[in-house]
């Protein structure tokens, strides 16, 4: 079980950095307007 801490550790930090890289993506397009 212990195999399976740190992919939960990996599946949360990927998707905190892929909602990072979304709310980059939504100012970019907000200052275009």
């Amino acid at each position: 079980n212990a195999k399976s801490a740190p992919h939960i550790g990996g599946g949360h930090f990927y998707q905190w950095s892929r909602a990072e890289e979304l709310s980059k993506i939504l100012i970019d397009f907000i200052k275009l307007d």
